[in-house]
This record gives structure tokens, C-alpha cells and sequence, in this order.
């Protein structure tokens, strides 16, 4: 069986092997590297897609993206606020980063007659799929089983990502074949340089898009890892682009300039050969040529001069600062001897930076540095070890897990640092209870974390832990749960209901890895309990939501991208009804009169504020006085103790002569997305829809405008069916599949 290493890098990717001889980059000897790097070229099709060098060397082909790693299990609200967007066309050329659904990230490709929208793991896969082939051609025989490194410091959507990036590129890989980085290149390091049983070794791992930092200890046969640092984005990539800085302030580049795709890459390969050759010399030449003006198509001056080493590190100071505070974050660990570490692995091609070095140096003056191993190609020599011998390497998780209470309050479980797999005595308990009557769909939500040296703490994205077929039980049944971590780092849990000896596990990731499928398993676990709760009920929005389930759960079963983005937006129509019907429940306690004034109230402000600024152009004259003249009237009426019922029927009158004008389908359109029980996508296609047919009604576009017209009456039967269901819902209970989290007196501050 052939199994080989494959180190995924930001920048570069690697495989390696073992042969008779040891561990050797593939093809042997020659040491290629493949630029992780896809140019969708889409000349035959979707399918013509280039990875690698050849990508690589594209200037100005358009439609390549670089960088992806920086994206693998991200939302969009984290790569915002990372900053990824400088690393994908800052102006939106061909690729630019956009949001898909309510916070997941995806990139937009966009060519001449051609976009697609997709997730950063396809894109990933492009890149494993090329290592894959690139293997098999040099070896001459099919690829049966691969390891693919990944930071330590990833969390559990990162390396979920990097999985659905394996499995899409044909690669079937268990969680078990992603080995961290940092101990790839220990198992790399070991043979060359010896080390002694018990020695602490530091490995310093700083590559294209990522630093990772452990602090890991040999017993001879296999590894123990005592402390795991590191930040998730700062690499060489954010080195070159501080050099690029450093040229466009010399040369007085325009932010247009710099914007445009094509310019920044010229500028980024030219800052990159030169921080290179300062790794090695203390100047080096920055030479740029071929910059063109975006705008005028103006060719510009060659961008050249002279960079000295210290003017490379006086712009990198803040990057080495993040790098110092990581180091020390994992040194201070309490597991950690510094004084005992004599050695310090280099790894990575940021590793050879001098200024790096010497903070490593200063932060550990007893420790050799050791770069015995090539930095760039150890840790994927480190991969094919593993694949072949399986040695043990024992883990710890850099993270922490939180559960979240009812009031969305995180009560931490499994603390940071906790080695991986937990003992049996380690195990965390959680005491919870159901929450309505026949609860057999349950929920645990938890939270990732980790902690600062002044011991403040960070939450990720939540994780969430389900289980389908509990045994029913009364509300307020309780259920203890208990938490540990796998070998992986995994969530492990199992149930322990009242009044059952069986133990029933709570999954996770596993079941639906990409993050489309887990939002849709979301969802239909919300939906599943909302029927659980409101058995009884035959009409309305529980008898739209039943065969909704059923889709969602044929979507999952048949990994269908398209059907599930569908069900997934009808599933939260769904639960939006619900939630406005709730209110409407909720309000009735409140008297009739009130109610009404409430309401012609609210509506008063819509048409005032909303409805007649937005038509008032597109009005008759005679509309427009009957309108101010039935405002001003309701107001008088409430003024003066009218009944609410008169106010009613004034506003009753109103509406329905603004439905009468002759943009009164559009009127009505922009009336009915504003209703209660409508959901925001049906709304916003009404709102949109006569958006449209305003500005051609305004043109005068007859043709253009009767088409608008029909697509409005569509709509608005659309529109009134789904209102007329939501009316004849009745009272709801409102159930989330979430167990309730039971605190002990001194939590509940009694």
C-alpha cells in the first residue's frame, strides 16, 4: 500500500515519501515544490482548471487564488476581521471574498461570461488533488493513503475544513491522517540530530500563512507535546507584503496602482526574492517593472532600490511582536522547563529570517538553533514517517471547550491544554435537563477557547453536539452528559437519561463535515423540535414544515449542495414565522383597543416614513392630497379619543386607494413586505421587484414594465398564500432541541 505525506501549505505544497533509504521529498532528489495556487482558466469549461507552477507564474491571466489556507474554516466575520480580504483582489477584479448565507465565507471567481461562488475547501481540494497526481506520476503507482499536516494550533473548523479538501480531491482521510505540523517536523529532526529521552525541544514552525510554537518531549519511541502556541495568520506572506509597503511608500505608488491584481502581484514576487536574499545578505535589490496604471493603461516606471536588512526589520517589528508574544504564551506553560530546552527546531521558510532567529535566540540563550533538516521540507518528511510507521505521538488540545447556558453564558468543561485522549478520570460532567414534553431530539452547544497569559479568554465560533431518538421523557428530565476529547481533539459525549441505563452519544462534525450540511443539520434539529413540541397541530406553518424535514433530511443524506441551500432557506423562513407568530401570541394580553391603536400607529409611521417618501413621485396629485389628508385625519382622531376602530377604517380607506393608483401593484408589493409572517426573502423579492418596476414606469418602458407587473401578482399570491397559512397557526410552544443547563447554588449567585 502507498501512503505518502502531504504537507498543505499556504504558499507551497509538498509530498513526500519513505523509501529504503528514509524520508524523501517526491520525486527524490529533485525536491519539487507546487505552489498551492489555482488559476481558473474555464478556456474548455468548469473543469479546466491549472494548479500550481503554472498558475503560479500568471501575471495577468486573471482568476487565480493564492493563499486559501488563510480561509479553510473561517466565517466571514473572522476573515474581516483578519484582514484576508488585502490577500484575495482588494478590488474585487476576478476573486473577492464573499458572505454565503448568514456568516460562512465564500470566493467569487469571476471571468468573461463565467463566476462561480465557492467554498474555500473546493479550492483546497484543487490543491491536493495536483499533490496527488504529482505523487503518482513521479512514482508510477496509485496513491492508496495520505497524512496531510495541519498547524497545531487549528481549531476544530480548520482541520474539518482540511478534511472536506481531502475528500473532495478523492482522498478518503480520517481524522487520525491530520498530523500537526510542528510534530511532523520533530519526526523529521529526530534521526538527524538524536535526541535524548525526556528533552524538552522547542519547534518553531513559521511558514507562508501561519506560526505555530510546541514545546514537545521524546521518550525515545514517541512524542509527547507539553505546550502548543501559535497564530493562525502570520506567515512570509505577511512579510512580503510589509516590503511591498516599504516600495510603494519609496515610489510613491497610488492605492489604485496597488489595488489592481496584476500590479500587486508583480509587487508581492518582487518583495519576496528580495526578502529571500536578505535572509542570507544584508542588502538586496528590489526590482519591480511592468507596472501599468489601472485607469490610464499607462505603463509606469520600474519600481528599484536598494533595501538593507534592517529597514526589512524595522517594518516587520509588529509581525515579530505577535511572533514574541506566541513564543512566550507556550514557554510560561506550566508543563514547560524553560531552562531545560537546549534545542530549538527550525521550520518553515520564515524560519531563516535573522531577525526571527535572534528573538529565539533571546528568549532561549541556553538552546542551539538546529536547521540540520531542510525548514522547508521537513515537515512534509515528517508526514511520510507517520504514514508509514504510525509512531505515538501524544497530544495535548491548545484549546479549551465551553458549554452554553440558557442565557447563552459560556461555563467551561474541558480546559486548555488537556491532553488528548482525556484519561477515564478526566472525563467532564455536565448535569442538564429537557425541555418539553417528549424531548427525543437533544443539543449541546459549546464554544472553543483559549486563554491569555493574564488568563482572559477568547470564544470561536460555537460547536455543536446533537443526538436524534432519546427516549421521551416529562419536561425538566434530567440528563447528565459527559465530555471528553479523542485522539484526535475531537468532542467526544454520551447522555445519561433519568430513568435509562443506556448511555446515548451526542455526535458532532463527523456526521455533516461541511459546513453547509452542519448550518442544514442545524436547522432541521430546530424544525424537529418545534414539531416534537406542537404535535397536535395540523394547519398552518407545522403543516409546511413537516415535508420541509423530510427534504432537509433527504438533502443530507444525498450531500445535494444545491437542494441543501435551498431547504436551508425555507427552513428559516419557517422558523422566522414562528418566531413573528410568537409575538402576535404574546401581545395578547394587551386590550383590543390598545392592540388596534398600536397597530394603526405603527402602520402610520410605515406609510409616513417609508411607503409614500419612496412612491410619492410616482403618485397622481389626487393620491398624493388623499394620502396626507388621511394621515393628518387618523392623528386627529387619536388626539381627540376617537375610537381605534374609526382610526382602523380611515387607514383601511387609505390603502386601498393606494392600491388604485396607477403603480399600485407596486405600492401593494412594498405594503405586503413589511407583514408580519412574511419572510425577509419572500420580502426582499417584493421589495425588489418594485424597485424595478418603478425606475421603468419611470422610463416609460412599457415592455419591461408589464413583464414587472406579472412578476408582482406572482409574488403577491406567493405572499398572501404564505400569510394566509401563518394566520392560521394557532399559539405555538416555542422548542429549541438545546438541553438546559442545570447550575449549582453558587453559579446561580443564590
Amino acid at each position: 500500500m502507498l501512503r505518502v505525506g502531504i504537507d498543505l501549505g499556504t504558499t507551497n505544497t509538498l509530498v513526500a515519501m519513505v523509501y529504503d533509504d528514509g524520508p524523501h521529498v517526491v520525486p527524490r532528489g529533485a525536491g519539487r515544490i507546487i505552489p498551492s495556487v489555482v488559476h481558473y482558466r474555464w478556456a474548455s469549461g468548469e473543469g479546466d482548471v491549472v494548479v500550481g507552477e503554472e498558475a503560479d507564474n500568471l501575471e495577468q491571466g486573471g482568476r487565480v487564488v493564492r493563499s486559501v489556507k488563510r480561509l479553510m474554516g473561517r466565517t466571514f466575520e473572522e476573515a474581516e476581521r483578519e484582514g484576508s480580504h488585502a490577500y484575495f483582489r482588494p478590488d474585487g477584479e476576478d476573486v473577492r471574498l464573499v458572505r454565503r448565507g448568514d456568516h460562512d465565507l465564500g470566493l467569487l471567481v469571476r471571468g468573461p461570461g463565467r463566476e462561480a461562488t465557492l467554498w474555500a475547501h473546493e479550492v483546497s481540494a484543487r490543491v491536493v488533488g495536483e499533490a496527488r497526481r504529482h505523487a503518482e506520476a513521479a512514482l508510477g503507482r496509485k496513491v492508496e493513503g495520505v497524512v496531510i499536516t495541519v498547524p497545531a494550533y487549528f481549531r476544530d473548523p480548520h482541520r474539518a475544513a482540511t478534511l472536506d479538501a481531502a475528500r473532495a480531491a478523492g482522498l478518503e482521510v480520517a481524522g487520525g491522517d491530520l498530523l500537526d505540523e510542528p510534530s511532523a517536523a520533530a519526526l523529521a529532526f529526530a534521526p538527524v540530530v538524536g535526541f535524548e529521552g525526556g528533552e524538552p525541544v522547542l519547534v518553531a514552525d513559521w511558514g507562508g500563512g501561519t506560526f505555530d510554537v510546541t514545546v514537545q518531549t521524546s521518550d525515545g519511541a514517541g512524542w509527547y507535546q507539553n505546550a502548543i502556541g501559535g497564530d493562525l495568520t502570520l506567515g512570509g506572506d505577511d512579510v512580503d507584503r510589509a516590503v511591498v509597503a516599504i516600495a510603494a511608500e519609496r515610489a510613491r505608488l497610488e492605492p489604485a496602482v496597488l489595488a489592481n491584481g496584476a500590479n500587486a502581484w508583480r509587487l508581492l514576487r518582487a518583495a519576496r526574492t528580495a526578502k529571500e536574499r536578505l535572509s542570507a545578505h544584508p542588502a538586496a535589490s528590489f526590482a519591480c517593472p511592468g507596472l501599468v496604471h489601472p485607469q490610464t493603461r499607462r505603463r509606469l516606471p520600474s519600481v528599484a532600490f536598494e533595501l538593507g536588512r534592517g529597514a526589512l526589520e524595522e517594518a516587520i517589528a509588529p509581525l515579530l511582536d505577535r511572533v514574541r508574544a506566541s513564543l512566550e504564551r507556550c514557554l510560561d506553560h506550566p508543563e514547560v522547563d524553560r531552562a531545560g530546552i537546549r534545542r530549538v527546531l527550525l521550520v518553515g521558510g520564515s524560519s531563516r529570517i535573522p531577525a526571527f532567529r535572534r528573538l529565539l535566540a533571546e528568549a532561549l540563550p541556553g538552546a542551539r538553533l538546529h536547521d540540520d533538516v531542510d525548514p522547508m521540507t521537513a515537515v512534509a518528511l515528517g508526514a511520510a514517517i507517520y504514514a508509514n510507521a504510525r509512531p505515538d505521538i501524544a497530544r495535548i488540545c491548545p484549546y479549551g471547550y465551553a458549554v452554553l447556558d440558557e442565557a447563552d453564558e459560556p461555563i467551561e468543561v474541558i480546559p486548555p491544554g488537556t491532553e488528548v485522549p482525556t484519561p477515564d478520570y478526566a472525563h467532564a460532567a455536565v448535569r442538564t435537563k429537557t425541555r418539553y414534553p417528549g424531548q427525543t431530539v437533544y443539543r449541546l452547544t459549546l464554544l472553543e477557547f483559549a486563554s491569555s497569559a493574564r488568563g482572559l479568554k477568547s470564544y470561536q465560533q460555537a460547536q455543536r453536539l446533537f443526538a436524534r431518538g432519546m427516549p421521551p421523557r416529562a419536561a425538566g428530565t434530567r440528563v447528565d452528559v459527559e465530555l471528553w476529547l479523542d485522539e484526535h481533539k475531537n468532542v467526544r459525549a454520551s447522555s445519561h437519561i433519568e430513568g435509562s441505563t443506556v448511555a446515548h452519544p451526542l455526535e458532532g462534525r463527523e456526521q455533516g463535515p461541511e459546513e453547509l450540511f452542519n448550518r442544514l443539520l442545524g436547522a432541521t434539529l430546530d424544525a424537529e423540535a418545534l414539531l416534537e413540541a406542537n404535535q397536535a397541530d395540523t394547519r398552518g406553518l407545522i403543516a409546511s414544515l413537516r415535508p420541509t424535514v423530510e427534504l432537509a433530511r433527504v438533502a443530507q443524506e444525498s450531500r445535494d449542495r444545491a437542494q441543501a441551500e435551498e431547504v436551508l432557506g425555507r427552513l428559516r423562513d419557517l422558523r422566522q414565522q414562528v418566531e413573528a407568530k410568537r409575538e402576535v401570541v404574546e401581545a395578547d394580553g394587551v386590550t383590543e383597543e390598545q392592540r388596534i391603536k398600536d397597530r394603526v400607529l405603527g402602520w402610520v409611521a410605515f406609510y409616513e416614513g417609508t411607503l409614500l417618501p419612496r412612491f410619492w413621485d410616482s403618485l397622481t396629485p389626487e393620491g398624493r392630497d388623499e394620502a396626507v389628508r388621511s394621515l393628518r385625519a387618523i392623528r386627529l382622531m387619536f388626539q381627540t379619543g376617537a375610537p381605534a376602530q374609526a382610526a382602523d377604517l380611515r387607514l383601511l380607506t387609505l390603502k386601498e386607494n393606494l392600491f388604485e393608483e396607477p403603480v399600485g401593484v407596486l405600492v401593494k408589493a412594498w405594503y405586503w413586505s413589511v407583514l408580519l409572517g412574511i419572510p425577509e426573502r419572500l420580502a426582499e423579492r417584493l421589495r425588489d421587484a418594485a424597485r424595478r418596476g418603478q425606475e421603468q414606469h419611470k422610463r416609460g418602458d412599457e415592455a419591461a414594465y408589464a413583464a414587472t407587473v406579472a412578476e408582482v401578482q406572482a409574488l403577491l399570491a406567493e405572499a398572501h398564500a404564505v400569510w394566509t397559512n401563518w394566520r392560521e397557526t394557532g399559539a405555538l410552544v416555542d422548542a429549541v432541541p438545546d438541553l438546559l443547563i442545570v447550575k449549582e447554588r453558587e453559579e446561580r449567585g443564590a
